[in-house]
């Protein structure tokens, strides 16, 4: 079943727009990297013409995530709580962040078999950062890698995690190659 609805303010909005990434209205934790998506967001936002409805309807429906109208969900949260409404519960139970909830935020399967990344680099957590090859790497071995953590296929900026190594992977199929040589 198709639903469709009218033509409004969402379809003036420059988030709306070919030229940017929907993930940018919807950033993923709270370290520089999700500061600097924020910001920039905030930024487009001030100059859209739909500004005013989008930040008017984000409040009015009490959305729990992303920014609307320039407002993120804690700016949103502050202002209905200053109106006396009270939140539904889930506002407040934030999922954990984990390497998991990055990963499946930020990569994107493309139709080729491959995979890439769609966000700030590097990613910062739990005090440490890592990039996208490396975050991939551990998700699929369980372990942190060993030196630097390369592509193996010829695709550009490609993460998927079967088409990675690190240094220790590497020198293990050299050494592989060698023996059967």
């Amino acid at each position: 079943m198709n639903i469709e609805r009218a033509s409004d303010w969402r379809d003036a909005g420059l988030c709306n727009q070919p030229s940017e990434d929907a993930e940018d209205w919807f950033p993923v934790g709270a370290g520089a990297g999700a500061v600097e998506i924020i910001e920039y967001a905030k930024g487009v936002c001030g100059r859209c013409p739909s500004f005013h409805p989008c930040r008017q309807w984000g409040i009015q429906q009490q959305e729990p995530a992303g920014i609307w109208g320039g407002l993120t969900e804690q700016e949103r949260r502050t202002i209905l709580r200053r109106r006396g409404i009270n939140l539904p519960s889930t506002w407040d139970d934030t999922p954990p962040r984990t390497m998991r909830s990055v990963w499946n935020a930020r990569a994107v399967a493309s139709s080729d078999g491959h995979c890439t990344w769609t966000g700030g680099q590097p990613v910062g957590f739990e005090g440490a950062f890592y990039t996208p090859q490396q975050l991939g790497f551990i998700l699929s071995r369980g372990r942190k890698p060993v030196g630097v953590v390369r592509r193996t296929c010829t695709r550009l900026r490609c993460v998927l995690p079967a088409h990675l190594a690190d240094q220790q992977e590497r020198e293990e199929q050299t050494r592989a190659g060698a023996v059967s040589a």
